[in-house]
């Protein structure tokens, strides 16, 4: 058994009896929740982690709003993405400074720290020993 578990399940999945493919589901969830975060929020920077496969999706759905993409290979078919708003170009130059920074940032974490702290899921939260 995993040590993550999604915050919400997914009750039509196969893995639960449904008829939806587990993978396919998820992806889509993920992409329909991007979709309406810029559309709904308009942030002028998102970040975000995506299974590596939703790039190209992801991608498109930021073109559609008017974001620049960038993202970045991460562990295990993850992917790291930043979107800034086109619109607000001149607003935007100092997240082009801070979106290195947490780049590089990022890669150290990846270098130093185990894989296995870099995901989506939330860990469950470990019970503490009284003193």
């Amino acid at each position: 058994m995993s040590d993550y578990e999604l915050e919400l399940p997914f009750l039509t999945v196969q893995s639960k009896g449904g008829p939806h493919e587990d993978v396919a589901y998820c992806a889509g969830w993920t992409m329909g929740h991007l979709d309406a975060v810029l559309e709904h929020h308009k942030p002028a920077m998102h970040e975000d982690t995506i299974y590596q496969d939703s790039v190209p999706q992801a991608d498109i759905i930021a073109m559609r709003h008017g974001y620049r993409s960038h993202f970045v290979d991460g562990p295990d078919g993850w992917a790291f993405m930043t979107l800034i708003r086109v619109e607000d170009d001149r607003e935007t130059q100092g997240f082009w400074v801070r979106l290195w920074w947490a780049l590089i940032r990022r890669q150290e974490v990846l270098r130093h720290v185990g894989q296995e702290t870099m995901t989506v899921h939330r860990r469950k939260p470990a019970l503490k020993e009284a003193p």
